[in-house]
């Protein structure tokens, strides 16, 4: 049990991805991510998720970059009268 010491929470899992907890648990449910759950006494078992899985899915995503914004019609006539 000690290497589930350090899987990740949903929560971490989903801020390493840059995606919701909600996407975490679909990825789990796809068998994408492996889960386990970790047992804390006097509690539920936590589900925590398998970081390499997890690195895994952070190399094969492309991130995210904002698009280069383009000039509308009536912005380029306004800016080039001729």
């Amino acid at each position: 049990m000690a290497e589930l010491d350090e899987w990740k929470t949903k929560e971490e899992a989903a801020q390493l991805l840059q995606v919701g907890v909600k996407t975490v648990e679909r990825y789990a449910k796809a068998d994408k991510i492996r889960r386990e759950y970790r047992r804390i006494p006097g509690r539920r078992p936590l589900p925590v998720y398998n970081p390499e899985d997890i690195e895994k899915i952070r190399q094969e995503n492309v991130p995210l970059t904002p698009a280069e914004p383009q000039p509308t019609q009536a912005l380029a006539r306004k800016l080039d009268p001729a």
